[in-house]
């Protein structure tokens, strides 16, 4: 199809061309006729010289001559001509469509938003910058209409009244919010309409070209807002003179008691230094200042103004700002001085923290350990179940808690008691795992001694218990009463085992509380929530009441002695452990280790102490202590009648050697 309209083009622009040059059959007949004409009447001048020559060669000849002279003639007066016009029009031609190309790159290039659109306001044709900001390809457009698209009855009417009347409009700064993107919030458009007239002086469609300013609109509303700005800032703002002497405030200053006619160094003290004098002389920028105001924490920029012999201060409130870092370092410290392990990784599992715990407790330093895995102290105890299980419950956000076998790095085994929490950014995603263990070591192998006790005297109760089946029926009372004591002792473990077991999951599972102790004030500076659910008291109340007043006799002179040996230069035990008598006067025991201490004048000035619940721990240990004097004296017991059965057995033995008969039992353990 192509190639036949390009033929058909090539064909009407040729009889353009001839058209053109006045080329017509006619003319082009009556120079073919008088071309022959003349070529004959040379032809016949020239054959009268040549008649004895044959027929043949005179019409040979005669061929030669007219089409010698009459391709020159027509060439020259017709077909030259021609051909010049049709290489002119095919160079204006070629010239045309590079100025339309041209224009082409030029109305798609720009940045202004362009589209061409007929009466009706039908999409014609956008340029890229116009698709561009609508998000959609420019053929999107074509044969849509403008109105569908975006709707909004008073650009209709203009759009309508510059086809009816023929003349352009412009708009400035005109808000447009879209319809289908209220997201974007109000936009603002300088915009002009163009009508494109036809043959006939009728509007046969219409021009729009739009200019995006919501940018400069918001910038001019925003220098508009900071003309008002010291008015409506939050922190205070200051305008002082060389003596200090303030001479504007704004609102929030005055409400801070900085207000006009006030000297500066004496409502700010911590400004005292300022060199106001050379502040404003040099109009240079001074340092940021940090200052206390009351229970503020305000942080001053001060610019000095030699224009105005003026300097003006800027405050920002970083009071919850110097709050949060101090909660910050104290979780530091806390983290830092804490003897559970804990472990920060990645969503990967990469560790990307880990505490002076963990270095004491697996062997690795924090450098060897940074960059890889848990891992690296896998004991390979666990089957892969359990790590599926762990893996699939943190990935769902859930908080895994168990005891796991690790490996330090020289091989030993060590037991923790592992909590592992996910963490999320402002968006809830989990990015990484917080890990924290404590070690339980000692108590598994407590219980393992105490498993290897139970078994060693299971089968002990059993082979005396075989013993004394074989024994004389005048001994199956105390055979009785032995079965009886077993069945005691059983009794006794199970319920020594439950408490136990009970006790290490309080201990193991019970949060800490953490307070901080000022010795010359004799108060707390700062207690948690877990201090007042163990002690009954408020948070006001605590901070209010000596931390000694918690305490029982016996605990304040434990904690005055152990005072005065750290002062004296020997060494304390890391942890030691209170009796706290609680509001309800319920007694509770706990394990107290003083993490950072401050001195001053030699003496302590401040404690960091973090205190852990074992009320149900020592009792579980009274439990235990019990349990382990009952088993005493049951054994006790036990050999008391062992003996006995054995002199029994030996005056048996004495009577049948009496009556001359074998001696009845054999006592080849009499001695032990």
């Amino acid at each position: 199809m192509s190639q036949v309209d390009s033929g058909t083009s090539s064909v009407q622009r040729a009889a353009d061309a001839a058209r053109s040059v006045g080329f017509s059959p006619g003319r082009f007949l009556l120079i073919t006729i008088g071309g022959i004409f003349l070529a004959e009447v040379i032809a016949m001048l020239l054959l009268l010289n040549f008649r004895y020559l044959p027929y043949y060669l005179q019409t040979l000849i005669d061929s030669t001559i007219m089409v010698v002279l009459i391709s020159p003639i027509v060439y020259t007066f017709s077909l030259r001509p021609l051909l010049l016009h049709i290489e002119k029009r095919r160079l204006a031609e070629r010239a045309l469509r590079q100025k339309e190309a041209m224009q082409e790159r030029f109305f798609d290039s720009i940045d202004t938003l362009i589209a061409y659109m007929d009466r009706d306001f039908n999409f014609i044709k956008v340029n890229d910058a116009y698709a561009k900001v609508e998000g959609h390809p420019p053929e999107y457009f074509i044969g849509k209409n403008h109105f569908v698209l975006y709707p909004h009855a008073e650009n209709l009417e203009i759009f309508r009244r510059v086809v009816e009347t023929g003349e352009p409009v412009s708009v400035h700064e005109k808000p447009f919010d879209y319809p289908d993107k209220p997201g974007r919030g109000i936009t603002y458009w300088n915009w002009s309409l163009q009508p494109v007239k036809g043959q006939e002086g009728k509007v046969a469609g219409v021009v729009l070209s739009l200019v995006d300013v919501t940018l400069r609109k918001r910038a001019q509303e925003q220098v508009r807002e900071m003309a008002l700005f010291p008015e409506l800032n939050p922190d205070a703002v200051l305008q002082v003179d060389a003596t200090g002497r303030i001479r504007k405030s704004n609102s929030a200053a005055d409400q801070m008691g900085l207000s006009v006619g006030g000297q500066l160094s004496e409502l700010i003290p911590d400004l005292r230094g300022l060199n106001l004098r050379t502040c404003i002389a040099s109009g240079t920028t001074q340092p940021v200042y940090e200052t206390q105001l009351g229970e503020r924490i305000l942080q001053w920029i001060i610019r000095g103004s030699p224009d105005l012999k003026l300097a003006f201060l800027y405050s920002t409130d970083i009071t919850e700002r110097k709050r949060a870092e101090q909660a910050n370092r104290q979780l530091s410290r806390i983290v830092e001085q804490t003897e559970d392990t804990v472990v920060v990784t990645d969503r990967q599992g990469v560790i990307e923290y880990v505490n002076p715990a963990f270095e004491r407790q697996t062997g690795y330093t924090k450098e060897e350990a940074l960059g890889k895995t848990p891992r690296v102290i896998k004991s390979g105890i666990h089957d892969d179940e359990f790590y599926q299980n762990l893996w699939n419950t943190i990935l769902k956000g859930d908080v895994f808690q168990s005891e796991i076998a690790n490996c330090r790095k020289n091989g030993e085994l060590f037991y923790e008691a592992k909590t592992i929490t996910p963490l999320r950014d402002a968006q809830g995603n989990i990015t990484h795992f917080v890990a924290t263990g404590k070690d339980i070591t000692r108590h598994k192998h407590h219980e393992a001694e105490l498993r290897k006790a139970y078994d060693e005297l299971e089968a002990r109760v059993q082979k005396r218990t075989e013993e004394l089946v074989v024994a004389n029926t005048e001994l199956s009372a105390e055979i009785n009463e032995r079965k009886k004591a077993q069945t005691a002792l059983e009794q006794s473990q199970k319920e020594f085992s439950a408490s136990e077991e009970r006790a290490r999951h309080i201990i193991q599972y019970a949060p800490a509380a953490i307070y901080e102790i000022d010795f010359f004030g004799n108060r707390f500076v700062s207690v948690n929530d877990i201090a007042c659910q163990w002690t009954g008291y408020t948070r006001e109340e605590l901070l209010s009441m000596n931390p000694l007043s918690l305490t029982d006799e016996e605990s304040r002179t434990r904690f005055q002695e152990r005072i005065k040996t750290k002062l004296s230069g020997e060494s304390v035990d890391d942890s030691v452990e209170y009796k706290i008598i609680t509001k309800v006067g319920h007694e509770i025991i706990v394990a107290a280790n003083v993490g950072a201490m401050t001195y001053r004048d030699g003496q302590p000035e401040r404690a960091l102490v973090v205190a852990h619940n074992i009320t149900e721990r020592k009792r579980a240990e009274d439990a235990l202590r019990a349990a382990n004097e009952e088993l005493t004296r049951f054994n006790r017991a036990m050999v008391g009648r062992e003996l006995r059965m054995v002199e029994l057995k030996e005056e048996v033995n004495q009577l049948c050697g009496s009556a001359g008969q074998p001696p009845r039992y054999a006592l080849e353990h009499a001695k032990e």
